[in-house]
């Protein structure tokens, strides 16, 4: 909502609507307040020093000029540096009217941004512009002249259409002036000047009925040779021609409603309507935060306020971008889920024939057994051919020389070695090693029994067997059997024999 006011006059604006509202309304909602003080003073002043400390310098000024009295508010708002000074376009007001404002703005239920007029105006001018604001009987005018601000502003005997007629012309030929003046420095451009009105129209005019077309008959015949039509034209020409400026007005048609009780007897009620035109709404598009007489709080509120819709709509869109992206995460999930459940049956199964193979039924019994086997195997053979030495006598053996067994014998380090035999095959080593240093001694011991057959003739048979292991390269040493038989009718047909290699009866003793 777009509010005015000027003094006593208070003004809402819509769409295509104005209405005259009392003294400090209760907006419902967020609003943009214009304000132009009737008593407020607007001015340039050029000045030197720090620009920190021109509102107290401007409001000395003034007051020894004696244009104001009484306590009062300056507001600055623009600076401009010129040489070792600077130019500084402000407006004062009395600060009772300010401190009202202010109170009725903290009372609002929701955030109102006060902007004066005069920014409002420097706000949207360009190098070589100028901006024309008519209200009641005050006209201000601002410029920019090649960075410098031009300023202007007349009051009028009164709201007679002569004398704002004639105020008008007054306004023009100051203009001209302060252009000429500037004009002696360099080329100045003139480019239009835009035609703020604050209402005109309205107030005793004839009555227009509800639903009548606001282009009335009369408004369209009004033309004017600049190309101004409207209710301000004969103003607005007067300007354009006292200060040789082309304008372009800036009002804009609108329908004036207002209750019967506040308007005059025989001339509007509640249900008519009178047509207006006004300005405010074009200039109310350079409101921005910074502009605003407001506090810090209530100009970020504003922000967040219009920032709002654009925010809604991204967060619209953000989850709409969620959602969709949640979708796709299920989607995911729910696949990794069943993949998950497919690795467990997979790792149940296979625990399943795990447990099988561990199971008695599928591991040998005597397992620990032939395990410790093989380890001896591995540990008593230090590098002997085993397999070779079963190999030669599985084919020594006959039917008269049969083999029972072999076993493997070690002698660990410092133990003594009871055999003598054996003794005697380690005296090589002892002659530069004690017999407690050897370590390791092995040696394999062949268990064999003799038929009934040959029994008469066992030296022979034995013999023979003895010699067909040396000729595969074997050296045999008769030890006393120690199979469990021994000492029974059998011991007579037993023999046993400690069976190495050629040459390793030194050979497999190390120091």
């Amino acid at each position: 909502m777009i509010l005015f006011t000027s003094g006593p006059m208070w003004l809402s604006f819509g769409k295509d609507t104005v209405s005259t509202l009392p003294a400090f309304p209760m907006p419902a909602g967020p609003a943009t307040l214009l304000w132009a003080p009737v008593r407020g003073v607007t001015g340039v002043a050029a000045l030197e020093g720090n620009p920190r400390h021109a509102s107290v310098l401007i409001e000395r000024r003034l007051r020894s000029e004696g244009s104001i009295e009484g306590d009062a508010k300056v507001f600055i708002h623009h600076f401009r540096t010129i040489g070792r000074g600077y130019q500084a376009l402000y407006s004062v007001v009395p600060l009772e009217e300010w401190q009202s404002l202010l109170a009725w703005v903290r009372d609002l239920p929701d955030h109102c941004l006060v902007f004066p007029c005069p920014a409002l105006l420097w706000a949207g001018l360009r190098d070589g512009e100028g901006a024309v604001l008519h209200d009641g009987v005050q006209m201000l005018f601002l410029g920019v002249a090649q960075g410098q601000i031009v300023h202007a502003n007349v009051i009028a005997f009164s709201t007679l259409p002569e004398d704002i007629e004639l105020a008008a012309r007054a306004l023009g030929e100051k203009v001209r002036k302060e252009w000429s003046a500037l004009r002696v420095h360099g080329a100045v451009p003139e480019l239009p000047v835009s035609w703020y009105s604050a209402r005109s129209g309205g107030g005793l005019k004839p009555l227009v009925e509800a639903g009548t077309d606001l282009q009335d008959e009369e408004a369209g015949k009004r033309e004017t040779k600049s190309g101004v039509s409207g209710l301000d034209q004969d103003e607005i020409c007067a300007f354009a021609a006292s200060s040789g400026r082309v304008v372009v007005s800036k009002n804009e048609p609108f329908a004036e409603r207002a209750a019967g009780a506040d308007a005059p007897s025989g001339f509007l009620t509640p249900v008519q309507t009178e047509r207006v035109e006004s300005g405010l709404s074009q200039l109310a598009r350079h409101a921005k935060a910074r502009l605003a007489l407001n506090p810090s709080a209530d100009k970020w509120r504003h922000v967040a306020d219009r920032l709002l819709p654009a925010c809604t709509a991204l967060c619209l869109l953000s989850s709409a971008a969620l959602l969709a992206l949640s979708g796709t995460w299920m989607a995911g999930s729910n696949q990794v889920s069943s993949e998950v459940s497919r690795l467990a049956q997979r790792e149940s199964s296979a625990r399943q024939r795990m447990a099988g193979f561990a199971s008695a039924d599928v591991m040998p019994g005597d397992l620990a057994r032939q395990i410790d086997f093989f380890e001896s195997a591995m540990r008593l053979g230090n590098g002997r051919d085993v397999a070779g030495l079963l190999k030669a006598l599985q084919s020594s053996a006959t039917a008269e020389v049969r083999i029972l067994g072999v076993r493997a014998e070690e002698v660990a380090k410092g133990e003594p070695v009871k055999d003598q035999n054996l003794a005697r095959a380690t005296q090589a080593a002892s002659a530069r090693h004690t017999l407690s240093d050897v370590s390791g001694v092995q040696a394999f011991v062949v268990d064999g029994l003799l038929s009934e057959a040959g029994i008469g003739q066992d030296s022979n048979l034995l013999s023979a067997w003895v010699r067909d292991m040396r000729s595969r390269g074997y050296e045999l040493e008769a030890i006393d059997s120690k199979v469990p038989a021994a000492g029974t009718e059998l011991s007579s047909r037993l023999f046993s024999y400690r069976v190495q290699p050629v040459g390793s009866a030194t050979e497999g003793i190390r120091p």
